[in-house]
């Protein structure tokens, strides 16, 4: 069971073992080790870059993810009908990744560690390690 802690302006600042850091117009900046470079602009918020133990990662949107850039490899996301992320593949268009969901977004088959950006990963909901999702 997690303890959940909220800072005065009702922001979760901790879940469990996972801390959380926010800017000044509430978009979350930080996860732990993690910090975001965050597009606050459209109507969801967008991660542009993560970076966790000195490696970063570039996220690529048209409308909504298309893919990510990391350690020089590109890969692809690939949505359902919901926009939750199926598929990742690689530049050669070898599926690396599968991820099956339950009716409430319960991951089913697949690793989560591999990227946030799973049940309705398209539009930037994110998975966290927690089991919470941050919108």
């Amino acid at each position: 069971m997690a303890n959940f802690r909220f800072d005065s302006r009702n922001r979760l600042v901790a879940a469990g073992e996972t801390s959380y850091r926010y800017d000044a117009e509430n978009q979350r900046i930080g996860v732990n080790q993690s910090s975001y470079v965050v597009n606050s602009q459209p109507a969801l918020s967008q991660v542009l870059v993560k970076e966790e133990n000195g490696v970063k990662t570039f996220y690529v949107y048209g409308l909504g993810l298309i893919g990510e850039e990391k350690d020089g490899e590109y890969r692809s996301y690939h949505f359902d009908f919901r926009g939750s992320t199926v598929a990742i593949t690689d530049q050669t268009g070898k599926v690396v990744e599968r991820f099956q969901y339950g009716p409430y977004g319960e991951l089913l088959k697949g690793e989560a560690s591999v990227t946030p950006f799973l049940f309705n990963g398209k539009f930037g909901v994110m998975t966290e390690g927690n089991g919470l999702y941050y919108m």
